[in-house]
């Protein structure tokens, strides 16, 4: 069956072990969720159900109007059992209210106010207030309009609207509500009259022993209507609305490329039946016989926690249960990588609540010049927040993995804890210098340090841009990183992100920019947009003196393997790189965390001057693939020896 998601979750991953204590703690919670979030919307074709096992019907006289008098035209019936518990919109219920008008709510019984036509000296409200910022909070509608619950009067056919619990062969239980011959739209039509159906199925995952999700997923099912061609099938609404208000899934744009504010805040109705978009001139739109309407819980449930460092999703799309219950295990290097590579590439993580960028704010705080300093926004267009995570919160995750931190998101207030038991997290940095007097030159390639003028205790988090290079000769390449930290760049359009957390001094080095050269020109750049820990700093004007006597100065250089993290599943080889000032013989072995060697890759061989490289395929000396986990791969020639670490996934 194809499915037609209308909101993605772009994100997965795998998961690994990391250095950490036990999650111990509540995480801070968003304040709403947003239901469009949490689902998709999948169109399905299939025949409508031909009966109801033994039906309960709800009689006439339990349609009440705000007064609590029976209505045949507005009336609600209140707390009608579904026979299980299920959760929407964060909340869990065991009952529904349900609407002549073709919707149910969840939650306390006041739903009267709002149905059409009010009652009791409420104006007329229409289906509109499935579109509005008012209640009623947590509705489904299946097929919301002006309807009429007919019984015994001349000429027309009788309604009924009934409902019961079945038991499926794996358990699992199913709510089914149906108004059956309703007058529809058009009271005085005795031929306007349709049968619909809601079905409420229990999910399977509900006893999941790990991460429990036992929200429902809802179906539309539309049945038989009177004659064609009098049955009055416009302007009924169809889809869901939680408890922001403004937030609209409206389920007749489900199969169609439309835009988010279009497909999820629009107000059109139906036009024909059984519900679609209409002719509007959008493509695909046919009244299909049996087209049913699926809104399915998205992926696994999650904690959902606010700033939880789940930037892959790990809570949701990892089968292993433990995986899913520990965030000592669901927080991995991949979370913080992936904060870093949205900035350098320029696509931001998924800001939806309860996706990558919800759980990658993991101190909460946002840069000062986006968001007005705020990580959480209101957008009241879609009624729901957004979320901002940058290298802040990476290095935040990097703590976390550290053991500096019990728990993410770290409880208010600041700071976090620092790197020396007396000590509390401190940042001051006056500046961030690409230091070209200590630049390294082999080959082709140029290496300068990158320098922090300053002190961190704790998180350190940096994102600038390279720019203003005035030489044809000499080509931005990338970074590499230095023991403990990540960084990633993007030689294309010259924007660096790294994260590290420990205790640096002033004249650190936090890593290397490489450039490549094809003579010895002396060059410029500069480094913009300069962030350190969510504060901007100044910008630099950096000189590369290339010729003459006072010439770059050259050495050996091991360099980061890439791709780091090496994921096994999804690699079949990482590259070490290294560049010689001379040809000469060279070693170059990997060891785990105890030290015992793992493999050789090479063994007393000579080398080229330059750069050099070579793959390792993730296997030890025996040919067998190694455990996830750290290691270390070392670079030793007669007068030099370099030591980097590497993380592998399987």
């Amino acid at each position: 069956m194809k499915r037609y998601y209308w909101l993605l979750a772009a994100i997965t991953g795998i998961a690994v072990g990391a250095l950490s204590v036990p999650l111990n703690a509540v995480a801070q919670q968003a304040g709403v969720s947003a239901l469009w979030a949490n689902y998709n919307v999948e169109p399905h074709n299939e025949f409508y159900p031909a009966s109801m096992p033994n039906p309960t019907t709800i009689t006439v006289d339990q349609f009440l109007n705000v007064v609590g008098l029976p209505d045949h035209d507005d009336g609600v019936a209140d707390a009608i059992p579904v026979g299980f518990t299920f959760d929407f919109n964060g909340n869990s219920y065991s009952a529904v209210n349900v609407g002549i008008n073709g919707f149910v709510t969840f939650g306390p019984t006041h739903t009267h106010s709002y149905e059409v036509g009010g009652g009791g000296g409420i104006p007329p409200a229409g289906n509109s207030y499935l579109f509005s910022s008012v209640e009623p909070n947590n509705t489904i509608a299946p097929y919301w309009g002006d309807h009429y619950y007919r019984t015994l009067e001349p000429g027309y056919t009788p309604s009924t609207i009934r409902y019961t619990t079945t038991v499926g062969s794996n358990g699992i239980r199913t709510f089914w509500l149906e108004w059956q011959n309703l007058n529809i739209n058009d009271k005085t039509n005795p031929n306007s009259i349709a049968t619909f159906m809601l079905q409420i199925r229990q999910n399977p995952l509900a006893n999941d022993p790990a991460v429990p999700d036992q929200r429902a997923t809802f179906v539309f099912e539309y049945g038989p209507i009177g004659n064609v061609g009098t049955v009055q099938t416009v302007g009924a609404a169809v889809g869901a609305d939680d408890s922001v208000g403004f937030t609209h899934l409206n389920a007749l744009y489900a199969s169609l490329a439309a835009p988010d504010s279009v497909r999820l805040n629009t107000s059109t109705r139906t036009t024909c039946w059984p519900p679609v978009a209409g002719s509007t001139g959008l493509s695909g739109q046919t009244c299909l016989p049996g087209r049913d309407i699926w809104i399915v819980p998205q992926g696994r449930g999650s904690y959902a926690q606010w700033g939880d460092g789940d930037v892959n999703l790990d809570q949701i799309y990892n089968t292993n249960p433990k995986v899913r219950a520990n965030q000592s295990l669901f927080v991995t290097l991949t979370d913080a990588d992936l904060i870093l590579q949205s900035i350098v590439n320029n696509i931001p993580l998924d800001s939806i609540e309860g996706h990558a960028a919800f759980h990658g704010d993991a101190n909460h705080v946002g840069p000062i010049n986006v968001n007005n300093g705020q990580s959480r926004v209101f957008n009241p267009n879609y009624g729901a927040y957004f979320y901002h995570a940058d290298e802040y919160d990476a290095a935040y995750i990097m703590m976390y993995l550290a053991g500096k931190l019990a728990v993410l998101p770290w409880p208010a207030p600041l700071p976090v804890p620092g790197y020396k038991e007396s000590d509390v997290h401190t940042t001051d940095v006056a500046a961030v210098i690409a230091d070209a007097s200590n630049a390294r030159m082999s080959g082709n390639t140029v290496l300068v340090p990158l320098t922090l003028r300053g002190r961190v205790n704790g998180a350190l988090g940096m994102a600038f841009d390279i720019a203003g290079m005035n030489s044809s000769g000499v080509q931005f390449a990338g970074t590499r990183a230095v023991d403990g930290e990540i960084v990633r760049a993007n030689a294309a359009n010259g924007k660096v992100a790294l994260a590290l957390s420990g205790n640096l001094q002033d004249g650190a080095t936090v890593g290397y920019l490489e450039f490549h050269v094809t003579d010895k020109q002396n060059a410029d750049f500069d480094l913009t947009n300069v962030m350190v820990n969510d504060v901007p700093l100044a910008a630099s004007h950096v000189a590369l003196k290339l010729s003459g006597a006072g010439a770059v100065n050259s050495g050996n250089v091991l360099g980061q393997n890439v791709p780091n993290p090496f994921m096994l599943a999804s690699a079949g080889y990482t590259t070490i790189g290294f560049d010689l000032l001379n040809s000469e013989n060279v070693s170059l072995r990997l060891y785990d965390m105890l030290g015992h060697e793992v493999r050789s890759l090479l063994s007393d061989e000579n080398r080229a001057a330059g750069h050099n490289s070579i793959e390792w395929d993730g296997r030890d000396a025996n040919g067998n693939t190694v455990a996830s986990g750290l290691y270390y791969y070392q670079l030793v020639t007669p007068d030099f020896t370099q030591t980097v670490k590497m993380q592998v996934v399987r």
